[in-house]
């Protein structure tokens, strides 16, 4: 269980989403049969469109969550199968939070 800062849920779903790529856990097929702009996604969260790669280090000094448990959850063995990460509040509204792409 993350216990993130209110407000910084997207930054620590970034984060996760960065994991999952770079470890290569996620369903590359599933994204390119039904995920518009999943590529775009991928370039956001990896760093490319921006230069700031939204990884586990950058979560951490937003949502005050350690990167170690971060990168724990997200290469977690569970997810190597299937897993899913819900935001229940649009974070978007909260100036902390990362805003998605």
């Amino acid at each position: 269980h993350l216990a993130p800062v209110p407000g910084t849920d997207t930054a620590l779903m970034l984060a996760l989403a960065h994991v999952l790529l770079e470890e290569g856990l996620h369903d590359e097929e599933f994204l390119r049969r039904y995920c518009v702009g999943a590529d775009v996604f991928a370039d956001h969260v990896l760093g490319r469109s921006d230069g700031v790669a939204k990884d586990p280090a950058w979560a951490e000094r937003i949502c005050q969550v350690p990167a170690a448990e971060i990168a724990r959850s997200g290469a977690a063995p569970h997810c190597a199968t299937r897993c899913q990460y819900r935001q229940s509040v649009n974070s978007a509204r909260s100036p902390p939070s990362e805003r998605g792409a």
